[in-house]
């Protein structure tokens, strides 16, 4: 399930993000993003940057609570490497 998307600059050569949330059969959660475009080329060098983590499932009750207490706190957008770093703090370990 698409969770965010955007695009920005010139429509020729758009640069964006797409962010992905899955279920996975085992009840972990799998998070996807891709970002494209100059933002992708400047950060690896392609035209695509494609990163992910998985949060396992006896995890999940854990991440929901630390995610609405980072959510309700947050300034700005939340982020892949803000989610990871709420994992992070929290003790939940997640594959990347």
């Amino acid at each position: 399930m698409e969770i965010y998307k955007n695009e920005w600059g010139d429509p020729e050569d758009l640069a964006g993000a797409v962010i992905e949330a899955e279920i996975l059969p085992d009840g972990s959660v799998r998070l996807a993003g891709t970002d494209y475009g100059k933002n992708a080329r400047d950060f690896s060098g392609g035209d695509e940057h494609e990163y992910g983590l998985r949060i396992p499932s006896d995890h999940m009750p854990q991440f929901a609570l630390e995610v609405l207490r980072r959510s309700f706190n947050l300034r700005g957008l939340l982020t892949m490497s803000k989610v990871e770093k709420v994992c992070q703090n929290a003790g939940i370990q997640v594959e990347t």
